[in-house]
């Protein structure tokens, strides 16, 4: 019975083993707040520490390690007590029974019992487990000491206080000192300071730059390091920002250093020095190509070097054994060769400007730098060829000895110089003119004549010529080749009886026709001399305008016929189609790209031109009746005030052509309108349209007929012309019904008229131009006229005993130039007048030039001159005399200056002024031809002339290196002879014909370009779109 009982009783180990595990809890929960307790006290230890004097981040690191450390030991040797060495039952089981005497030692032994090993039980222990089991009830009797230990309220506090500061600690320097440099260990690198140091060793005696970057706490940082003289601490100098820098200077040995602040540092680093290899000895020769004639130059130390192109360049280093020597500049090193004698050699060809340097290579890889040097090549110019004589068109007579010179110069020799020549496009023959043999000959004019007698040219024949010079450079000698003149030979002219009227071959002009056939031989002439590559689009372009020419020549044909209703005398018919054929022949010769061989057809239509010229000439001398011998004599130039006249007559019939091609252009536009709107409507309207669209073709062609007169509206006349033939196509379409057709074409009309109000624009400008330059030229030679009158008042005065003739003839000629100066100030207020409407701003500028004229007195100081000389005292007037000199040429620039507000220049200004400078430089190659005295003083007129021709070009482009040229070509070219300043000038004529020619290319691409934007009918979707566009913009409210 007994021990059923027993074994029904709930065992003792349960309870006890859950009493076990809440107090294991327990003691682990003391431990880790232990742990925390020890984290957070070394933590406000360090922060303590660092508020007295910094530590670094390695000191704090280490101690919140050991911290953390301490921490961790307390928290293992808890969890050890915790898990192994915690109370067992037996041990509970004698602590209950000291606290309750009533168990009276049976609650040991029935622990003891039930944790023995299995054995039969006798029946006092059967009755003594029992007893136990049943008092226990299955929950251990808890002392006051074990529900204290058990009690979780105890631990909260503390560890609610650790925590706090804990979380205070996360807080300070101290805990993020030792973040970061634990970040810096993780990362491999320093983010505290930013060192930039020579990662490798430098030479010696070098100084070495080191700059940091602190970025956290403390900005001051110093430098420590150890030399060979010891160990060292300096302050480093502050930069800009958190930044430090310091420079050690002539290091030598091995340096190992770091970087300080109070709480960082670098690791030490070590900078090592080499000895780097040398330059010993460094020279240089220039050995110029055999052709020059120069000296070899040689040059010791690194210096700059100059050479002319083709020149070979040693170069020679002595440095140590065993260091090699190399070229650097832009493209890959070259290396030298090492010879017998221990020195680099290397030699290069001067092509072209370069920078290079000298490196040092020593075995071991160190480096050095020589200077940086540059090697200046001077260029192997082309020869300069300048025709003397004859100019480039000229006339002769059948017995005719027309002489032929010419200038040509090179910078380091002529080779030869030929002449070139054609009769009416027959074999073409040649003649050395000069051909070099020995010394070196750098300027040479050569002379040589055309016999048209011995040539057997006949009146009609044109004689086609050119100059070429070549060079003795080697091995491909260079080649000036002139422009192609013409030599027209003219018959001998006698007036005849004879029956017939020239009528409208009289009046015929097919000076046009020449002039294009002329110019389309140059271009062939010189699209021969171009490159290989730009031939087919040179070759392109000569075969389009032959196309046009022939279609000219055939028009001029036509209207010959209908003029003379088809009754032409004479063999004016067969010249035509001559010339008709043989443009044909030459433009199918240039279609096929051979250029060269497309001039002798060229030469041939140009003499059947010749031909149709002589002959209306010779019809024109029988008509009137003159007798004339020879080429006819050129009328009488007008004299200045005619000029004037002329001038401001041509400028009102240009403003008055202008303003009837703009109404033209209104209707015309207002008329395509209409076409636009008349698509889908009745066969009438298209009709109406017609009718209008006829009118305004009549109109057109009526304005082109009248501005034909006109030299300077002639590219607008052609406009017009075309725009007129578009008209009556459009009149064609629209007659036809065809809307769509009609429309095209009056579009392209419009353009066309748009096209001729621009250069009637153009036009007007350059009659302003010239006026205001002839304006501005007159008021120069005045000046210079007064100056004179001056002078010879200043000598007039020294002269004691002068007759009484002389104080006249000096009155006399200051009343002529008060007269100028007055009929001068008369042209530029009227010229003011009648530029204010077109041209406002350059009218404002003449009036403000005049009235500083007004506002100086130049009125008052002319008479005043002209008054003492009146009165016989020509010492007074010397002063008013210089004045007004001086004042006539302030007025002379203010009408420079205000033709500069007028609009760009056109490609034919630009052209016109490159053919001036063109025949400047060629007059100064004749000046330095003649004798000293007399060719110094015509060198100087030369420039002053040109100097002012400069001016207002670089003015008017803004071109501020033809500004440099006028600059220097008006100031002292610093030559003393004639040679050296007609040298100088012909460099500078060079340098601004370069320019010029670019202006003129550009100006031709952009005429190009805008005729054809103006002309070309833009495609059907995008007229369409446009016109959408509008009808939905005029529907919106």
């Amino acid at each position: 019975m007994t021990d059923h009982t027993a074994q029904h009783q709930p065992a003792l180990a349960a309870p006890f083993e859950a009493l076990r595990r809440r107090l294991r809890r327990r003691h682990l929960a003391a431990a880790a707040i232990a742990a925390l307790a020890v984290l957070v006290a070394v933590v406000f230890l360090v922060e303590a520490l660092d508020s007295l004097r910094p530590w670094r981040e390695s000191w704090a690191f280490r101690a919140v390690g050991v911290g953390l450390a301490l921490g961790l030991v307390v928290l293992v040797r808890g969890v050890f007590q915790a898990l192994w060495r915690g109370p067992s039952a037996r041990a509970l089981a004698l602590e209950i029974e000291r606290a309750r005497p009533e168990f009276l030692d049976a609650l040991v032994c029935a622990v003891e019992l039930e944790a023995a090993p299995p054995r039969p039980m006798n029946p006092v222990e059967q009755a003594l487990l029992a007893q136990v089991r049943a008092q226990v009830a299955g929950r251990v009797p808890l002392t006051p000491a074990l529900s204290a230990a058990l009690r979780w309220r105890r631990l909260i506090l503390p560890a609610v206080l650790f925590a706090a500061c804990m979380g205070v600690g996360l807080h300070t320097r101290a805990w993020q000192k030792a973040m970061g440099h634990a970040g810096d260990r993780r990362r491999g690198e320093s983010t505290g300071l930013r060192l930039r140091a020579p990662s490798g060793p430098v030479p010696e005696h070098s100084d070495v730059r080191l700059e940091v970057d602190v970025q956290r706490w403390e900005p001051e940082a110093d430098l420590e390091y150890r030399d060979d003289q010891g160990r060292h601490r300096y302050r480093m100098n502050r930069g800009e920002g958190r930044s430090s820098f310091f420079t050690l200077y002539g290091v030598t040995g091995t340096v190992r250093y770091r970087v300080l602040t109070p709480s960082l540092a670098t690791p030490w680093r070590t900078l090592e020095t080499y000895r780097p290899p040398s330059f010993e000895a460094v020279s240089f020769r220039v050995v110029s190509p055999s052709y020059t004639r120069r000296a070899v130059q040689d040059v010791d130390g690194f210096r700059d070097l100059r050479a002319v192109v083709g020149s070979r360049v040693e170069m020679r280093v002595q440095t140590q054994p065993g260091v090699a020597v190399e070229l650097r500049g832009e493209g890959a090193p070259e290396a030298f060769a090492v010879t017998p004698s221990g020195a680099a050699m290397h030699a290069v060809v001067a092509e072209g400007d370069r920078s290079f340097r000298l490196a040092l290579r020593s075995p071991a890889g160190w480096e050095a730098m020589g200077q940086d040097q540059r090697l200046v090549v001077q260029p192997d110019l082309p020869p300069v060829l300048s025709v003397l004589q004859p100019e480039r068109d000229a006339q002769a007579g059948v017995e005719t000895v027309l002489p032929v010179a010419a200038r040509a110069a090179d910078d380091f020799g002529l080779e030869r110089v030929v002449l070139t020549w054609a009769v009416s496009g027959g074999e073409r023959q040649s003649r050395v003119l000069f051909e070099a043999a020995g010394a070196a000959v750098l300027d040479r004019t050569v002379e040589s004549a055309f016999d048209v007698a011995a040539l057997q040219a006949q009146p009609g024949d044109v004689i086609s010529y050119s100059l070429s010079a070549v060079d003795n450079r080697e091995p491909v000698p260079q080649e000036t080749r002139s422009e192609v003149g013409f030599i027209v030979v003219r018959p001998k002219l006698e007036p005849k009886d004879q029956e017939g009227n020239p009528g409208e071959q009289k009046k015929l002009d097919i000076g046009p026709l020449i002039a294009e056939s002329k110019r389309l031989i140059r271009v062939t002439w010189d699209a021969v001399a171009l490159p290989a590559a730009a031939r087919p689009d040179a070759g392109a372009a000569l075969h389009r305008d032959l196309l046009a020419l022939r279609l000219e020549v055939h028009r001029v044909f036509v209207e010959i016929m209908q003029a003379s209703n088809g009754q032409v005398a004479g063999s004016l018919p067969t010249y035509f189609a001559q010339a008709e054929q043989e443009i044909a022949s030459a433009a199918g010769i240039a279609e096929a790209g051979r250029l060269a061989e497309s001039q002798a057809p060229q030469e041939r239509a140009l003499a059947a031109l010749i031909h149709i010229e002589n002959e209306l000439l010779e019809n024109a001398v029988r008509a009137q009746g003159q007798e004339g011998q020879g080429d006819q004599e050129s009328p009488p130039p007008e004299s200045p005030a005619e000029s004037k006249a002329s001038q401001r007559q041509v400028l009102e019939a240009l403003r008055q052509a202008r303003q009837r091609t703009q109404e033209l252009a209104e209707r015309q536009a207002r008329l395509n309108r209409d076409l636009q709107n008349a698509a889908g409507m009745p066969p009438e309207a298209s009709a109406g349209l017609a009718q209008k669209q006829d009118g305004v073709a009549g109109d057109t062609a009526a304005l082109a007929r009248d501005l034909e007169a006109l030299e300077e509206a002639r590219r607008a006349a052609q406009s017009l012309v075309a725009g007129a033939g578009e008209m009556q196509q459009g009149v064609g379409r629209l007659k036809g019904q065809d809307v769509a057709g009609g429309e095209q074409h009056g579009r392209r009309a419009g353009g066309l008229l748009e096209a001729a109000v621009r250069d009637l624009d153009e036009a007007i400008r350059r009659a302003a131009a010239e006026r205001l330059r002839s304006l501005a030229t007159a008021a120069e030679r005045l000046s210079a006229a007064q100056r004179e009158a001056a002078s010879a008042s200043r000598d007039l005065a020294g002269q004691p005993s002068a007759p009484p003739s002389a104080h006249e003839a000096a009155e006399q000629r200051q009343r002529q130039l008060n007269q100028a100066a007055a009929d001068l100030r008369s042209a530029v207020d009227r010229t003011a007048g009648e530029l204010e409407e077109t041209y406002p701003e350059t009218s404002e500028a003449l009036s403000k030039a005049m009235a500083q004229a007004a506002r100086q007195g130049l009125d008052r100081a002319m008479s005043r001159a002209a008054n003492a000389l009146l009165y016989r005292r020509p010492e007074r007037a010397v002063k008013p005399q210089t004045d007004a000199a001086n004042w006539l040429l302030e007025l002379a620039q203010g009408l420079e200056a205000a033709a500069t507000t007028l609009p760009a220049l056109s490609r034919e200004e630009l052209a016109e002024a490159l053919e001036a400078l063109q025949q400047q430089s060629r007059q100064t190659a004749q000046a330095m031809q003649q004798p000293e005295a007399e060719g110094q003083a015509r060198l100087e007129a030369i420039r002053e002339r040109a100097a002012g021709t400069l001016r207002p070009l670089a003015a008017a482009l803004k071109d501020p290196v033809l500004q440099e040229i006028a600059d220097r070509m008006g100031g002292d070219l610093g030559g003393s002879t004639a040679a050296e300043v007609g040298g100088e000038m012909q460099g500078l004529f060079r340098a601004a014909i370069r320019v010029l020619e670019g202006h003129v290319m550009a100006a031709e691409v952009r005429r190009r370009l805008d005729l054809s934007r103006r002309t070309s009918v833009p495609p059907e979707k995008y007229r369409r779109e446009v016109e959408a566009y509008f009808r939905d913009l005029g529907r919106e409210p």
